[in-house]
């Protein structure tokens, strides 16, 4: 299952998403103040770059897009018998990969719209990995397809 180039394409998608629900996405500031967004909060941080108190905003909606997006990925390279169900799930992710920008949007529209203080000050390199993502499932989808030709191609030679 893992020596063909899409499961390979598929579990990296499903590392770089395991890895962004540890890892900061971006970095806003305000009024003095640092505030660090990563999958599951908002939060305040002091110069030395540690938290702060309670978290600003929960962003749960983040953290839930990135587990399904991760999981569909590792399920979908276990699927290697059903190229048919691989293929409607890969398009699934894809789909999901690029949601995951419009949600960002959504979250960051809400917080620099919410206080007009705040102003993004940088984001993350963890935020290109959708889009990575979503590469590399298209390149696995044409790999899935390409295999389902060649065994109905060898079907009709028997």
């Amino acid at each position: 299952m893992i020596q063909r180039i899409q499961s390979l394409y598929l579990f990296v998608v499903f590392v770089l998403f395991a890895s962004m629900i540890f890892s900061p996405l971006l970095f806003l500031s305000g009024n003095g103040l640092l505030y660090e967004m990563d999958a599951a909060h908002v939060m305040q941080l002091d110069p030395s770059y540690t938290p702060i108190g309670e978290p600003v905003l929960d962003t749960y909606f983040v953290l839930a897009l990135e587990v399904v997006i991760a999981s569909v990925a590792l399920l979908t390279v276990f699927l290697f018998k059903n190229r048919r169900l691989q293929v409607r799930l890969t398009i699934f992710n894809i789909v999901l990969q690029l949601g995951f920008y419009a949600l960002m949007g959504v979250y960051l529209y809400s917080l620099l719209h919410g206080d007009a203080a705040l102003q993004l000050e940088r984001c993350s390199l963890t935020l290109a990995f959708p889009l990575v993502g979503a590469v590399l499932s298209y390149l696995a989808l044409r790999a899935i397809i390409r295999d389902e030709v060649l065994v109905a191609g060898l079907g009709r030679l028997r």
